[in-house]
């Protein structure tokens, strides 16, 4: 087994970081520019192939990615924040 050279959750942190939206869409990924500067291909080509590459591996991530805090969203109502006490917070999914 060959250790791919970025992690599918870090290429999809990458992307939001860039301004794009990616998420799930019944069962399908699909992700949207959504920031003001100019898109790099060189920047984002290798991210969108790492995704492409490991489709099942992105879909779990995509299921409990929060894009708007960073962190992990559980099925329960419950959200890790980064950065926080550590400790889970109950949210409103």
């Amino acid at each position: 087994m060959t250790i791919p050279a970025i992690r599918v959750g870090d290429a999809i942190m990458a992307l939001s970081g860039l301004g794009y939206e990616i998420g799930l869409e019944g069962g399908v990924i699909k992700y949207k520019y959504m920031g003001t500067s100019p898109r790099d291909a060189d920047l984002v080509r290798p991210l969108l192939q790492t995704i492409r590459s490991s489709r099942e591996e992105a879909m779990l991530f995509l299921r409990i990615y929060c894009p708007r805090c960073g962190g992990s969203v559980w099925r329960n109502g419950f959200r890790y924040r980064p950065g926080g006490t550590g400790k889970l917070s109950p949210v409103p999914l």
